[in-house]
């Protein structure tokens, strides 16, 4: 009886420490999210899903009432694709207007940086600078970005997820884009995409 008892102690605190390290290994979503959740079990949190369609890579929605979002959050786009398991998770931020020179974006690039790097490590470097003198001013710094002369950006990844950080701009406009990727379910997505296109031949 007592051995029966230490055993099913043991089998329960060996359960504990396997759920606890699929928690540490599970890839990180954001906001809240699990990737693989279904749309129903995404509007199960209360998340709202609206604008939804039938995109290139499957089904995409942009969400709302997310159970936790970063404060500057203006918009976020789910894509499920073709199995009905959210695989990406896209967020774009407020715009600073008039940023010619980029300091507001890139505030908010480095904290945002931080705090990834803080759970993560540390991310890559994936950005690169123009190589044209004009594109190259300071004062040219979301212009050249918005035309594809400068990218500012880093990227991490974690066991088969992809985290990606950017600026993105508009001229003289600016604002940070956030993406997660199950790089796994992207790739079953990317399939899908080829045997519809493949059917439409």
């Amino acid at each position: 009886m007592i051995v029966r008892f230490i055993a099913s102690i043991l089998l329960a605190l060996h359960m504990c420490g396997v759920i606890q390290a699929q928690e540490r290994t599970a890839p990180p979503a954001p906001f809240g999210l699990k990737f693989g959740m279904s749309k129903a079990e995404v509007k199960s949190m209360g998340v709202l899903l609206l604008e939804e369609k039938d995109g290139a890579l499957g089904a995409e929605a942009s969400a709302r009432n997310l159970p936790k979002v970063l404060s500057d959050t203006e918009a976020v786009r789910l894509m499920f694709g073709f199995d009905d398991q959210l695989f990406r998770v896209g967020a774009v931020s407020k715009t600073w207007a008039h940023d010619e020179n980029g300091y507001q974006a890139m505030r908010r690039f480095d904290e945002i940086s931080s705090m990834i790097s803080e759970r993560y490590g540390k991310g890559k470097d994936i950005g690169y600078t123009p190589t044209e003198t004009y594109y190259a001013r300071p004062e040219n710094f979301a212009y050249s970005i918005s035309q594809n002369k400068r990218q500012h950006a880093q990227g991490w990844t974690v066991g088969q997820v992809t985290i990606t950080l950017r600026i993105g701009s508009s001229h003289s406009d600016t604002y940070c884009v956030l993406a997660y990727e199950d790089t796994a379910r992207a790739a079953n997505a990317k399939k899908g995409q080829r045997g519809r296109e493949k059917e439409a031949l």
